[in-house]
């Protein structure tokens, strides 16, 4: 999920700048006296090694139908002509580039610039920008995380002018934590041009012109207006807020207790709608109704004479905690342990059914001893079973290695305020009528309506949300075994909510 904190002065909007603190390009240097659009952020260029790995896949794919090549056959003549062809469609963009070279593509703080292999050079200030569109592939397989690619389009409007359009490819390391929330590659710098964009569609609003977010979205001063077959005029006092998660964008309404609007994140002139729409949001939230009675309150001092807490536990949980929520997800979630045992699986399969499979050809040939054959196929069952269970693992520590990584990386993207500090010390005060989490960045209180389920899994406790209007369930709290004095008087005390 992502927010942009927005604030706004008179009519103007006031987008922080994501790019601040970006880094120098590669060497430090800083071109802000020297270059009319300020420093470089980014450079994209199709480099060498690129070109020589399609060459290679190219040669890959021809050679091998060259050495088999007979003049007396016809379908070596086929095969062989289609893998030259193959091999010429796949390796020839490569020889070209690397023969003509390839079009550097330059985004700087004011402007992009783009310089062809001819020297032909164009460029585009953010201020003279009208459209612009980011979008995020992640690639998973097997449910782990393997890749994200990103593209970025940028525009001036004008017709038969092409797109400054980039792309890029990363891993992401705060994924288990923010939910990939956090920004990374090209996301600043989308957000940026996109924030210069939104200040003028600000301007237009505020002389009365209604500004067109999507085909099926127009933002007017006094709401949000949605066409299409179930038309709506949404005033903005009455959205709750705005958000957008894994390349969804979603449109929550005051009590409701799903998305009135859902629709892709990546579509051209997204971001600029969608930033002046969450600035106009926050503006109008002083008009909104009063929360229904289900809202999570604010936390208070307890009146005098209050019940005191029936439990209280202090903890910040560590890389093991974060372990045993993997191990009881694979234990309960379906989909997730079968993603598990795909993986492990993988290999011990490669041994045991080749391994039976040869004996028993050996065997129905008569070249070996049947009783040899069985012993061959118990043991090619029994190398699976001790590669699966080394697998396992080793599997394992990889991905604790993995989880390791990116909380460490969520806690230093901590420290800008970027995430949630997953290493935080808390305390969760038990109460009769919720839970109370305490920590050194806010207070919070779940009320016992809010829970949906408090698991126990090898001495920890796993609470987890309900699906209500205001929060997606999902797991709250994670408390290790440590944390209690005494593991049965916690069993009981968090199990009277629920009796």
């Amino acid at each position: 999920m992502f927010h942009m904190h927005l604030t706004t002065s008179g009519s103007a909007l006031e987008i922080p700048d994501p790019l601040a603190h970006w880094p120098p390009t590669a060497g430090g240097t800083d071109l802000n006296n020297l270059d009319p659009l300020g420093r470089v952020v980014y450079t994209h260029k199709i480099g060498i090694g690129r070109c020589l790995s399609l060459i290679g896949g190219g040669v890959v794919v021809a050679l091998p139908c060259l050495f088999l090549f007979r003049a007396d056959s016809i379908l070596t003549w086929v095969l062989t002509a289609a893998a030259v062809l193959l091999g010429g469609f796949i390796g020839g963009p490569g020889l070209c580039l690397l023969v003509r070279g390839s079009t550097v593509c330059t985004f700087h703080e004011r402007g992009a610039r783009r310089v062809r292999p001819d020297s032909h050079m164009d460029e585009l200030r953010y201020d003279d920008a009208v459209e612009i569109g980011f979008s995020i592939t992640r690639l998973f397989v097997n449910g782990g995380y393997t890749v994200t690619t990103q593209e970025l389009r940028l525009g001036s409007g004008r017709e038969g002018e092409e797109l400054f359009a980039v792309s890029r490819r990363l891993h992401e390391n705060t994924g288990l934590v923010t939910n990939y929330r956090v920004q990374h590659g090209l996301e600043p710098l989308c957000h940026h041009i996109a924030g210069r964009i939104a200040e003028r569609l600000r301007v237009r609003l505020d002389r009365g012109e209604p500004v067109r977010w999507t085909n099926a979205l127009l933002i007017r001063r006094s709401g949000l207006e949605i066409s299409g077959a179930d038309y709506q005029d949404i005033p903005w006092e009455k959205i709750a807020r705005l958000e957008i998660e894994q390349g969804t964008f979603k449109l929550w309404l005051v009590d409701e207790a799903r998305p009135r609007l859902e629709m892709a994140a990546g579509t051209m002139n997204f971001y600029p709608g969608y930033f002046l729409a969450a600035a106009l949001v926050q503006e109008n939230a002083g008009k909104r109704p009063s929360p229904a009675a289900t809202a999570p309150p604010d936390e208070e001092a307890p009146a005098a004479g209050a019940t005191p807490p029936r439990l209280v536990v202090s903890y910040a949980n560590q890389v093991d905690d974060f372990m045993a929520m993997r191990h009881f997800e694979y234990r309960t979630d379906r989909a997730k342990r079968q993603q598990w045992l795909a993986k492990v699986w993988a290999w011990p399969g490669l041994v045991t059914i080749p391994g039976i499979i040869l004996f028993w050809a050996l065997s129905f040939k008569g070249q070996l001893a049947p009783e040899l054959c069985i012993l061959g196929g118990l043991g090619s069952v029994l190398a699976g079973l001790l590669i699966r269970w080394l697998g396992g693992e080793f599997l394992w520590l990889l991905e604790r290695n993995k989880v390791a990584r990116e909380l460490q990386a969520a806690h230093d993207w901590s420290r800008q305020q970027e995430c949630p500090d997953p290493f935080l010390q808390r305390e969760v005060a038990f109460r009769d009528d919720g839970i109370v989490i305490r920590t050194s960045a806010d207070t919070s209180r779940w009320l016992w309506g809010q829970i949906g389920a408090i698991e126990w899994f090898k001495g920890y406790a796993f609470i987890f949300g309900a699906d209500n209007k205001l929060h997606r369930p999902g797991c709250l709290l994670m408390i290790p075994p440590r944390a209690f004095a005494d593991l049965a008087t916690a069993r009981h005390v968090l199990e009277f909510p629920r009796a």
